[in-house]
């Protein structure tokens, strides 16, 4: 298709299904030097319905190659989320020798959900799925509706699945096929992701947030409360590359939004790829996530000054849209530290932070072009008043930060998305804008703030060899 990956809002080095509707990640696996993405996928429209799992792979989790529809909906009905995991022992008996890639998803079965097995003997370019499908049925009730969303992982010599969508469920298997209930937990929550990081274990719920704990035969015991790890609007059901070398952890999420975001023949787009580690502080556990270093890949130098004021001479007339920023500032004063992305007249995205309220902050309100503001996505945040659920639409984020005396902010901007981290990922915040095509504007302002360092790339595309 003439002009395709080059239309308006698609972003450049953030993936993006060719034509449709992208939403969770699925699957995701380090397998045979190469990576794959599974996702949920409607090719037919960019609204939400009947979901496939797309499927692309990469050598890097930058560049990826999309490869045929993995999974197809059937008489059991649409193919909902779930995982892939390396079978390599044949535990499944459905593979012979050498074993093979296994996927455990969930079947929308005339709305009860239930769980079910496809496996692939070529690198996951095929998919089969197991004639006596569902693996997995729930009970009877309104409290089994929900019942989706498997993470499945080997441990102590079986393999374990985490449901979500209602009640957090743990099942246990010897061979993919037969499972046994084990426990329940006091979480009500879709896409559960459960993994191990340096000593821990780390339970993630939807991404919106994560328990530090441990994990053992008696089941998950988190060790703090739920940290929150995300501060806007535009991240959601993040998960875990399964078979990664090194004991590396990384992940990454649906870029959220809704049919009335103004792009076609696409919809929606995934962040870029994290890497995940735990910092310990005052005593406790943060998680923390920062852009993979193989996006830097990308990079095509644009801009570096060093040992300046912060002002708006300090940007050095940069602009673009597809850019990466890494600012490091000596904080100064009171006055509030701001940077503008996406700059035109009165209209930008303003990233901040304001020294007295120890506030960092994405301020979104200006960002859209004027004449799509209307359709400008605000999921809802709630709030409890009186013990009365209050719904928030905001277009401003707000995270509080105990900074020291310097700052460190990454910013990753491509076309209609933002990814901002401060001091290598202690705050995390991801949105998307839909700005003037010609809204390539880059300023800071903030007086008395020192600039250590400021260097900008230009970003390269993706989509070359796709």
């Amino acid at each position: 298709m003439e002009g395709m990956y080059r239309e308006r809002f698609r972003p450049q080095y953030h993936f993006t299904a060719p034509l449709g509707w992208l939403n969770d990640p699925n699957g995701l696996i380090y397998d045979h030097g190469e990576y794959h993405l599974f996702y949920q996928y409607n090719p037919h429209s960019t609204r939400w319905a009947s979901p496939h799992w797309g499927h692309a792979v990469s050598r890097d989790m930058v560049r990826w190659r999309d490869l045929p529809i993995a999974l197809y909906p059937d008489k059991l009905g649409s193919i909902f989320s779930g995982t892939i995991v390396a079978d390599k022992e044949d535990t499944s008996g459905l593979f012979g020798k050498g074993g093979g890639l296994a996927a455990l998803f969930t079947h929308d079965l005339h709305g009860q959900e239930c769980q079910s097995l496809a496996i692939s003997s070529d690198r996951g370019r095929t998919w089969k799925k197991y004639p006596g499908n569902p693996v997995l049925r729930g009970g009877e009730g309104p409290e089994w509706k929900d019942f989706r969303d498997p993470k499945v992982f080997r441990f102590g010599g079986k393999w374990i699945m985490l449901l979500g969508g209602g009640r957090y469920r743990f099942y246990e298997s010897e061979d993919l096929i037969h499972w046994s209930f084990v426990r329940d937990m006091a979480i009500f929550e879709e896409f559960p992701d459960l993994f191990p990081l340096q000593g821990k274990w780390v339970l993630n719920i939807n991404g919106y947030g994560c328990y530090v704990g441990d994990f053992s035969e008696n089941g998950f015991l988190p060790c703090q409360p739920l940290q929150a790890v995300e501060s806007a609007n535009s991240w959601q059901a993040c998960y875990t590359f399964a078979g990664m070398p090194a004991e590396r952890i990384v992940w990454m999420a649906w870029m959220r939004d809704s049919a009335k975001a103004p792009t076609e023949p696409w919809r929606c787009n995934m962040s870029v790829p994290r890497e995940v580690k735990l910092r310990e502080e005052d005593g406790g556990y943060w998680i923390v996530q920062y852009p993979i270093t193989e996006l830097d890949t990308l990079r095509e130098a644009l801009y570096h000054t060093r040992d300046i004021s912060a002002g708006e001479e300090a940007a050095g007339g940069v602009r673009g849209q597809c850019l990466d920023i890494d600012l490091d500032v000596t904080l100064r004063g009171e006055e509030d530290l701001r940077i503008r992305c996406f700059e035109k007249g009165d209209g930008y995205l303003e990233i901040g932070y304001r020294p007295r309220e120890r506030l960092f902050y994405v301020d979104t309100r200006n960002a859209t072009a004027p004449d799509l503001r209307q359709y400008c996505t605000m999921f809802p945040s709630y709030m409890s008043v009186n013990g009365t659920q209050i719904k928030i639409l905001s277009k401003l984020f707000t995270g509080y930060y105990r900074a020291g005396d310097s700052m460190r902010i990454r910013i990753l901007i491509d076309v209609s998305t933002a990814e901002i981290f401060v001091d290598g990922g202690m705050l995390a915040f991801t949105v998307n804008v839909y700005p003037e095509a010609d809204a390539d504007g880059f300023s800071i302002r903030g007086k008395g703030h020192a600039i250590r360092s400021l260097d900008v790339y230009r970003m390269g595309t993706i989509h070359t060899e796709r």
